[in-house]
């Protein structure tokens, strides 16, 4: 049950980071928060597998309908993880926009440079 908790906090961070880098990076954080909510999904699909042992005989099932319940669980799954795996691959892969070019320097006299003093006869002529 721990590590099924570590797993879980690791993929929401995993989101939670996406979903910052939206902005940045569009569609592919999309994907991969996506993804990582999919992998979320999985570990708490199998989650209560854990404990169907334990209360089997508490529930009144045979060994058959527990193997059945399993197999069920198995294949959701693997549906969610394979879907969650694929959605974060897709968001590596994914194409980016075009970078924001940064702003050109001023013209004039330079970028960073002061313009020369303003003295006597610089000024416009009447």
């Amino acid at each position: 049950m721990f590590f099924n908790l570590i797993t879980i906090v690791a993929f929401v961070v995993g989101a939670v980071l996406c979903g910052r880098a939206k902005r940045d990076h569009g569609k592919a954080a999309t994907l991969g928060m996506i993804g990582c909510l999919l992998l979320v999904l999985s570990v708490l699909v199998r989650t209560p597998t854990i404990f169907a042992i334990d209360f089997q005989r508490d529930l009144g099932l045979s060994a058959a309908s527990l193997g059945v319940i399993f197999a069920v669980v198995g294949l959701l799954e693997t549906i969610l993880l394979l879907a969650g795996f694929a959605l974060l691959v897709a968001g590596v892969v994914a194409r980016r926009g075009p970078r924001p070019q940064p702003p050109a320097p001023p013209q004039g006299y330079g970028y960073g440079q002061p313009a020369p003093p303003q003295g006597p006869g610089y000024g416009p002529q009447r």
